[in-house]
């Protein structure tokens, strides 16, 4: 006999959302997948709520791709490489209110392909604004190794830096900090080019860069800089 109600109740309820169209509580924390070709970066949605965010890329290109999630000052907030034609990954950071770009790059190259998003509401833990630069750092990309005065950066500071490509190869920056999270990235520079982003050094401690092009850090493409106190 309870069978036979608990079979009525569901039944009830089966009804109850064909009418209304029932969706789960848990289809508003469904990734957002954004299509990747060689030429689109389409995500499905550009207004989202703040929080935590998870970015499904799809890669339906022919060459392989990447995902990132821009800030203001081209700053990368999250990032997700090697998406294979055919394939799929999923990156999650938790976004407050802003604007921001979400960065699709076939060839892992270049400055790739940028489409804005809008994020709304209350909560989220990391914010789209970065402060302006205070200053200009140069940095000169060889084959291979990087050519990097002290620039004597205090916390709290904002920088921009300008990586001239002086070599026969490709180069990137990454830069991470204390706590080995990355603080940003210059994009993949061509050779005789410049590329360039902006930083901010919220701690003091001891920052690495590295050029995370094929095998250029093993290769001699790293470094670090010390950043004092305020």
């Amino acid at each position: 006999m309870i069978n036979g109600r608990l079979g009525s109740v569901a039944a009830l309820v089966a009804l109850g959302c064909a009418a209304v169209a029932c969706t789960s509580s848990s289809s508003s924390k469904a990734a957002v997948v954004v299509t990747s070709t060689d030429t689109q970066c389409a995500p499905a949605r550009t207004r989202l709520d703040a929080g935590e965010l998870t970015f499904r890329i799809m890669n339906k290109g022919k060459e392989t791709t990447e995902l990132y999630v821009f800030g203001a000052g081209d700053k990368v907030l999250s990032e997700v490489e090697n998406v294979g034609p055919g394939t799929s990954r999923t990156l999650t950071v938790n976004l407050a209110a802003g604007d921001y770009q979400l960065g699709c790059k076939p060839g892992q190259k270049g400055n790739g392909i940028r489409t804005p998003i809008t994020v709304v509401g209350k909560g989220g833990a990391v914010g789209a604004g970065t402060k302006p630069a205070g200053r200009d750092v140069e940095v000169i990309a060889i084959d291979y190794a990087f050519n990097l005065s002290d620039p004597g950066i205090k916390a709290g500071e904002t920088i921009r830096f300008e990586m001239k490509n002086t070599g026969n190869k490709e180069h990137d920056l990454q830069m991470f900090g204390p706590d080995n999270k990355m603080v940003g990235e210059i994009d993949k520079t061509d050779p005789g080019t410049t590329g360039s982003a902006t930083f901010t050094f919220d701690k003091p401690g001891t920052y690495r860069f590295i050029c995370d092009v094929q095998d250029h850090q093993s290769r001699g493409m790293k470094g670090t800089l010390t950043v004092a106190p305020s």
